[in-house]
């Protein structure tokens, strides 16, 4: 992420990360994350949660947390260029920096604001998730553009 920073023309704003393993990103969704960036600096996309999930102590469960408090976060995150390079540079010196930006801004103590995606959030990890994805932007070509 540093090196990504520094590579950037300094008059850029915004740094936006995308993971491209979610192809079906919309111009709505980075308009939204970018409204949501500006309140605070820093935003990650987000979806509301399906699955239930425990909470675990060893091999007991303890805690069955509400679906409605839980978001499952994904891209795009969206990093006021100020805002990312103030996380940084709290890290600089360290070398167990975290894996991924929002971990960093997470510990850096950063506000962070979640904002909802409005695409289907299908990871591409395998083949046969790219037939989700053709028929799911072929279906959205087609709504774009009726015959």
């Amino acid at each position: 992420a540093l090196a990504a920073l520094c590579d950037t023309p300094i008059f850029s704003t915004w740094i936006i990360v995308i993971d491209a393993a979610f192809p079906l990103m919309t111009a709505a969704t980075m308009r939204a994350g970018l409204r949501a960036a500006n309140q605070t600096g820093i935003a990650i996309a987000g979806e509301p949660v399906k699955e239930t999930l425990k909470r675990v102590s060893g091999q007991l469960v303890v805690e069955t947390p509400p679906r409605d408090t839980l978001r499952r976060l994904l891209s795009p995150a969206i990093f006021q260029r100020e805002a990312l390079q103030r996380m940084l540079d709290r890290y600089k010196a360290s070398s167990s920096l975290p894996d991924d930006l929002v971990a960093l801004a997470q510990r850096a103590g950063a506000p962070l604001t979640v904002f909802d995606v409005d695409y289907p959030t299908v990871r591409v990890t395998t083949e046969a998730d790219l037939a989700i994805i053709e028929a799911l932007l072929s279906q959205r070509e087609s709504e774009a553009h009726p015959s």
